[in-house]
């Protein structure tokens, strides 16, 4: 059978995998070894590469900062650049995802006491802390309903990212969610997303966005992890038919890809569209390739990518890349750190020093990204 590995210009495949295995570091080597390859928990190679990600410097420091609650900052939402000193940070979901980037699961205390939080917030329980939340919650009882069913979509993405998806809780989540989503895309005509557009300040400038109707829910990041991850979404024709009119109504882009949410009059949260809906090759050329890799993995995973014309012209795009050595390479494109709260670490790499680390990130998204594939969207 035909394999999507065959894409690659230098073969057999075999040979770039056991490049990536030698150069790179163990938070790679082990998603390679066990998403790609298919080891599991007793090969030697998985037993070693999920010690060395467990005690890499970066991840201990992470989770070090971890308070007893399950969130780091007393935050659960809120993006800050780092500053200990200040007391400021990646709150809880940023920190949650990146150390589940980097292959810890739900058998860690770390990922185990973030994710009894997030269990909280899946059943929208009224007693469950909304720590920074709460300054614009309130007493509102509409405002509070409004954060928790928005915070209970998030904590079921998050939870089925991190391998939680059979709880029977986030089940029921992802089937209201799938309920909802069959509404609110229709067969036919348009989705009603939206109630106008909202000015709002950053910084010295006012930028656009959209407003978010109460309980209805845009592609974003988040519902798309939620429908990669959690296998209801492709489990039946109905279930895979929901999605594609999701990630059709994406592709079409928007002018304002923004979003806000907010309820009596309060805003609460800034989302945005996946970048692939609006960015073109010259915008992942400047330093941002790492956002479409992160869009066409999710778009693999959901078993759409090759039904989108202008995903596969990127991932095309990309493959391109690769030299006659096998390896994946394009330095302007390639950026050394991104804003985790919009893609939670790229590159795994904590260094760029040696002659190949720049290289290994790029070359593992490439070969994860054709291995799903071949489970989703298989080749006659």
């Amino acid at each position: 059978m035909a394999s999507w590995l065959d894409r690659l210009k230098k073969q057999p495949s075999s040979e770039l995998i056991a490049w990536v295995l030698d150069k790179a570091c163990p938070s790679i080597q082990y998603r390679l070894l066990t998403e790609v390859m298919g080891k599991g928990p007793t090969d030697p190679q998985v037993h070693r590469a999920r010690e060395g990600a467990a005690n890499t410097e970066a991840l201990v420091k992470i989770s070090r900062a971890q308070k007893e609650t399950g969130v780091w900052l007393d935050k659960v939402l809120e993006f800050e650049a780092p500053n200990p000193s200040r007391n400021r940070g990646p709150a809880m979901i940023n920190q949650y995802l990146a150390l589940v980037e980097h292959g810890w699961d739900g058998s860690h205390p770390i990922i185990h006491c973030s994710a009894e939080r997030l269990l909280n917030y899946l059943t929208e329980d009224p007693k469950a802390d909304l720590f920074e939340l709460k300054g614009y919650a309130g007493t509102n009882p509409k405002i509070n309903v409004s954060i928790r069913r928005c915070l209970s979509l998030i904590a079921a993405a998050l939870l089925s990212r991190s391998g939680y998806a059979s709880h029977p809780g986030v089940t029921a989540a992802a089937e209201r969610v799938l309920a909802e989503l069959d509404t609110q895309y229709p067969a036919k005509g348009e989705p009603s997303l939206y109630e106008g557009v909202a000015e709002i300040e950053e910084g010295d400038h006012k930028v656009q966005l959209r407003v978010v109707k109460e309980g209805v829910h845009p592609p974003d990041m988040f519902l798309f992890y939620l429908l990669a991850f959690h296998p209801l979404f492709t489990a039946t024709p109905a279930a895979r038919a929901v999605v594609h009119r999701v990630v059709q109504h994406l592709m079409k882009g928007d002018s304002v890809p923004r979003r806000v949410r907010e309820s009596e009059g309060r805003r609460w949260i800034k989302i945005a569209d996946l970048s692939i809906a609006n960015w073109q090759e010259s915008d992942y050329s400047a330093g941002k390739i790492g956002f479409l890799l992160h869009d066409l993995e999710l778009l693999a995973r959901t078993g759409t990518l090759p039904a989108v014309p202008r995903a596969m012209q990127l991932l095309d795009w990309l493959l391109a890349m690769q030299g006659e050595d096998g390896v994946f390479k394009n330095d302007p494109g390639l950026e050394k750190q991104v804003t985790r709260s919009q893609y939670h670490y790229f590159p795994l790499e904590d260094s760029w020093r040696g002659k190949h680390k720049k290289y290994t990130d790029f070359c593992f998204r490439m070969i994860l990204i054709l291995k799903i594939l071949d489970r989703t969207a298989p080749l006659s």
